[in-house]
């Protein structure tokens, strides 16, 4: 592979390690607003194991499981790629 060939082939590199961090930012965004959903929806059924008044919101039913884990599912893919782009740059003589 001559010295142009590597070049393109490191800023591919880049490039789709890139997409891939700024997809798994959105992911750990959406991971965490589920989070909090999960800790607001703990709360309140503490508050009503308690017996103690509270404001329930339908939390609930805001959130997906199912949606939840194809995104716990692509996050660990993502990270898999960017680990493996990580390794192909090492290959080719560069930090990443």
């Amino acid at each position: 592979m001559n010295s142009h060939e590597q070049d393109e082939l490191i800023g591919r590199i880049y490039r789709y390690k890139t997409a891939d961090r700024n997809r798994l930012s959105f992911l750990d965004a959406e991971l965490s607003t589920a989070a909090c959903l999960f800790k607001k929806a703990s709360s309140q059924m503490e508050a009503l194991l308690a017996r103690q008044p509270s404001e329930i919101e339908p939390v609930l039913s805001r959130i997906d499981v199912n949606h939840i884990l194809q995104l716990l599912a692509e996050r660990a893919q993502i990270q898999r790629r960017i680990a493996e782009a990580n390794e192909q740059l090492r290959g080719l003589g560069v930090r990443p």
